[in-house]
């Protein structure tokens, strides 16, 4: 599994334009194959920072979102940062949930 994630800081004038922008994204992330999750996250503390996770199947399934219209779409808006926007992608390996803190706990 990929996690691509990107941070940015906007104009509070032009935040709520941004995420509109952001926003149509989205729904069609969601529905591309090898999609599982896209989340658009705003800062409680910032109303400045704004960030959109994704998460892929395959670096594969990836490779095609970031091929995509859409994500030329992305790039723009990632253009719009105040600061160095942080792009990240991560490779997941294994995922653990609650169950693991119980387990660990009780050891």
């Amino acid at each position: 599994m990929v996690r691509a994630s990107v941070s940015i800081s906007v104009d509070v004038a032009t935040r709520d334009q941004v995420i509109a922008a952001l926003r149509s994204l989205v729904g069609p992330t969601r529905a591309a194959a090898g999609c599982l999750e896209c989340t658009l996250y705003c800062d409680a503390e910032d109303d400045s920072h704004l960030s959109l996770v994704e998460e892929w199947s395959t670096e594969e399934d990836l490779t095609r979102r970031l091929r995509s219209k859409d994500y030329r779409t992305l790039l723009l808006i990632i253009e719009l940062s105040q600061t160095q926007p942080r792009v990240q992608f991560d490779y997941i390996e294994r995922r653990r949930g609650i169950e693991w803190i119980y387990a660990q706990r009780q050891a």
